[in-house]
């Protein structure tokens, strides 16, 4: 620990150095006794705890704590006084003093230290703690907002995909035109990557979770970035044998890994290290105390950490805002990061970002672990799109999604009734309830909403089925909600096989 001692008697800082040798370890002096001096300590700043006499000839110890506090605010700052002065402590408490000692009783001045780093300590956890919540709430408000622009996205882009697939069925693959439409279709797929991306910052993506080890999600991800690190970077995996499970998303937790360590190739342009790490974290009280919102108890952490040129403290402050990126024009989106904060944040994770300017940057990234054993997934077989001759009440407000749906429903050989919002859609119903076998409805509408309606239809005809399309995910609505018997979810934009297929799958 580094004391900056500042007094103009070589007496005094004599017997103040030796109090606090006999109580601190490891100790360094700095002894000041002339202004000069002083400000030459001030341009340094390299301690820990400043003690500062009253009476000084050249300054009070008042104007030298004043100094101090506007360069260094959370520095704990000792007065080592000759007499007990109350109007003199009260002006110091005032201008930021930590403590005070007399110098006649100087056995209380390692007291008033602990007590001052200690007051310190908490200071500047709460601050953090202050300003984690505050990034909280900037995060969840620009989540909301990012949430709203994507449904608006993936309805535009349900028509546009939508229309160019009706054109490829039309066109043969040697006209140029189906060369022109395929285009747009692929366009279109990129774009609603991004809109997923954007619902991942939001927290509205939905999820397929499971208990996974990372161990092994982790795994499957090394093969492919071995294929994308240039040779000039090493990667490294190293993994805890007993490591708990998590209940994650695996592609989800995929993307995470690598997201973080393509930043992390970017990052790195002359070589380095990528450092992959999982360990089990029992978080205590004080542990989990040093982040907003976070609960004691067993995590897994998993730590990516690398080499490279790090960021300053202004890219620390922005780096999960999505758009924002450090990258030069045309080389990121600017949402890698911020897809990767949604992600955690869905989980019931959090993470904590450690990097400097040159010294590289490491993501901890925690996850609640659970007792269990990954479980593997079937792999869905692929089927013959089927159509219908079943009658098929549509309501949709977005007219193009409308006439799309119109337009590929009665292909498949349905019957189509179309209405333009959840009002009209009731009425339809009313008037034609027993000829019709399902209702397919987004639930995002002016005038009634698409689970009023489904309310409502229901207790006219509980055994009628129901397929909801919506630009949000399932999630925002209720997962029990959308899988209940009968009722069936799909996410905008979508495929219109797919459509086909969810048809069938909710009628049968």
């Amino acid at each position: 620990m580094r004391f900056l001692i500042i007094d103009d008697s070589p007496y005094d800082r004599e017997l103040i150095i030796r109090k606090l040798q006999d109580e601190f370890r490891d100790t360094t002096f700095i002894e000041v006794s002339r202004q000069a001096d002083f400000e030459e300590a001030m341009a340094q700043g390299d301690f820990d705890v400043v003690l500062v006499d009253y009476g000084l000839k050249w300054t009070t110890g008042l104007d030298i704590l004043k100094k101090l506090r506007t360069r260094f605010p959370d520095l704990p700052v000792v007065m080592v006084t000759d007499t007990g002065n109350e109007e003199i402590a009260a002006e110091g408490m005032k201008a930021g003093l930590s403590d005070y000692a007399l110098k006649k009783h100087l056995q209380r001045l390692p007291f008033a230290v602990k007590e001052s780093l200690e007051k310190a300590r908490l200071r500047k956890e709460r601050k953090g703690l202050e300003e984690q919540v505050q990034q909280k709430q900037k995060m969840e408000s620009l989540g909301l907002l990012v949430g709203g622009i994507a449904h608006d996205f993936n309805n535009l882009l349900t028509g546009i995909t939508g229309y160019a697939q009706l054109g490829l069925s039309l066109v043969n693959q040697g006209d140029p035109l189906y060369e022109y439409l395929n285009h747009i279709r692929e366009t279109a797929k990129r774009a609603t990557i991004m809109t997923r991306q954007l619902l991942a910052f939001s927290r509205q993506q939905t999820l397929e979770p499971s208990d996974v080890n990372l161990n092994v999600v982790i795994a499957h991800v090394l093969d492919f970035l071995s294929k994308i690190l240039p040779e000039y970077i090493d990667l490294d995996f190293a993994p805890d044998p007993a490591l708990k499970s998590v209940t994650a998303d695996t592609i989800q937790i995929e993307q995470v890994v690598m997201n973080l360590c393509i930043n992390a190739r970017d990052a790195m342009p002359n070589g380095g290290k990528i450092l992959i790490k999982t360990q089990n974290v029992l978080l205590d009280e004080r542990g989990a105390g040093a982040y907003a919102g976070v609960q004691p108890g067993l995590y897994v952490l998993l730590t990516i950490a690398d080499t490279g040129m790090g960021m300053d403290e202004q890219v620390r402050e922005r780096m999960f805002e999505p758009f924002f990126t450090t990258k030069e024009p045309g080389t990121g989106t600017g949402l890698g990061l911020s897809m990767v904060h949604g992600i955690i944040a869905q989980h019931n994770g959090f993470l904590a970002v450690d990097s400097e300017m040159g010294k590289g940057t490491t993501f901890n990234i925690y996850f609640p672990a659970v007792d269990g054993v990954a479980v593997q997934t079937e792999t869905e077989e692929v089927h013959a799109v089927e159509g219908g001759t079943e009658t098929i009440l549509v309501v949709e407000d977005d007219p193009d999604v409308r006439t799309l749906m119109e337009a590929v429903l009665r292909e498949y050989g349905y019957t189509v009734i179309m209405a333009n919002d959840g009002e009209e859609g009731l009425r339809l119903f009313e008037q034609r309830a027993a000829s019709i076998a399902l209702v397919i409805a987004d639930l995002m509408m002016p005038k009634m909403k698409g689970r009023e309606l489904y309310e409502h239809i229901r207790q006219l005809r509980p055994t009628v089925r129901f397929l909801f399309v919506s630009g949000y995910q399932a999630t925002q609505f209720g997962q029990d909600f959308v899988l209940e018997k009968g009722v069936e979810f799909l996410e905008k934009p979508f495929d219109l096989d797919k459509l086909a297929e969810t048809i069938r799958k909710v009628l049968v």
